[in-house]
Parts: C-alpha cells; sequence; structure tokens
C-alpha cells in the first residue's frame, strides 16, 4: 500500500490542477518548488524508508483537500542526492516548507496526521 514515490500512472490519475510532482532534477526542482505559484511541501524519502511510506498518503491528502492551495513534491534521495545535499538532509522523512523560493519551515521524521495539518495550514497561511 505504500504510495511512494508516486509514479507516473498516480500523476495520470491525479487532477491536472493538483499541484503533486516526483522531482528528480535540480531543474525540476526549481521549477515545481522554487517557482511554485503556491507553497510547497518538499518531502525527502527514500524507497527503504518505513516512517516515509506512512507520511506520504498523509501528505497526498493534505494536498488534495486544499483544493491548489498547497503543493507536494516528492525528492527521492537515492535518485537526487544533490537536491539533499544542498538542503542538509540528513534524516528521513524530512519535510521542507517553502513559500516564493525559500524554505520556510521543516518537520524531521515521522509525525501524527494533526501535526502534518498544522504545518500544512501553517505554510498556506501567510
Amino acid at each position: 500500500f505504500a504510495l511512494h514515490p508516486p509514479t507516473h500512472e498516480t500523476n495520470k490519475r491525479m487532477a491536472p490542477s493538483s499541484p503533486q510532482y516526483e522531482v528528480t532534477t535540480k531543474a525540476e526542482f526549481e521549477k515545481r518548488v522554487l517557482k511554485a505559484t503556491v507553497p510547497t511541501m518538499a518531502a525527502f524519502s527514500a524507497t527503504w524508508c518505513g516512517p516515509c511510506k506512512v507520511m506520504m498518503p498523509i501528505l497526498e491528502i493534505i494536498v488534495k483537500e486544499s483544493g491548489g492551495k498547497l503543493g507536494l513534491a516528492t525528492v527521492n534521495i537515492e535518485k537526487s542526492p544533490d537536491i539533499a545535499s544542498q538542503y542538509s538532509i540528513a534524516m528521513l522523512p524530512t519535510i521542507l516548507g517553502f513559500r516564493q523560493g525559500q524554505v520556510v519551515s521543516k518537520i524531521i521524521g515521522a509525525q501524527p496526521e494533526r501535526v502534518m495539518r498544522g504545518f500544512a495550514e501553517r505554510l498556506m497561511s501567510n
């Protein structure tokens, strides 16, 4: 039942306006996160990370429920070690909240849904 990393098939099923992407290159990261028109969570994970697999469905639901007001970019550190290194990702999962190209919040480790909802609400509120 692991939904991470989102596959091309997963992205096809999502509404076109749903701002959720798997990012594998610095250019994609810049486009989907740094230049995003909505606040965006960058979720750093790996295929072997159990807590990441628990967190991803929660993040996906929160983003879907935001109605396009929040984006999600998943970054698999195995495929994109350069992006993980750029943001000094040392533990998984790590969720960075971006607004206007800047990191404005950070969560490390698996968290309960209520904590993630609060994180998302704060990210969208400013």
